[in-house]
C-alpha cells in the first residue's frame, strides 16, 4: 500500500494514519448505514432521488434519470 500511495505522489504514513483515523471510522459508519437505508448491495450502485441503479452498464440510465426524471432509453 505504502509503495502504491507513494506512486501517485502521497506521503504514505500520512494517508495511512489518516485513513486508520477514528474520525474515518466513523464517517465510513456513517456512508454504510446511509447505503443501507438506500438499499445498495454491491458496486457500482447510483442513487438518483431514491431510484437506485446497480452496475456500471445502469450509469447512463442514472444519468438520464438525474437529467430528465427518468431512464432516457425508454
Amino acid at each position: 500500500m505504502s509503495e502504491s500511495l507513494r506512486d501517485v505522489g502521497q506521503e504514505a504514513a500520512r494517508v495511512l494514519t489518516l485513513a486508520n483515523s477514528e474520525d474515518t471510522k466513523v464517517a465510513l459508519n456513517a456512508e454504510t448505514n446511509a447505503a443501507r437505508e438506500l438499499g445498495i448491495f454491491g458496486s457500482p450502485t447510483f442513487t438518483v432521488d431514491r431510484e437506485l441503479f446497480w452496475g456500471d452498464d445502469r450509469l447512463e440510465d442514472a444519468i438520464g434519470w438525474c437529467r430528465f426524471g427518468r431512464n432516457d432509453r425508454g
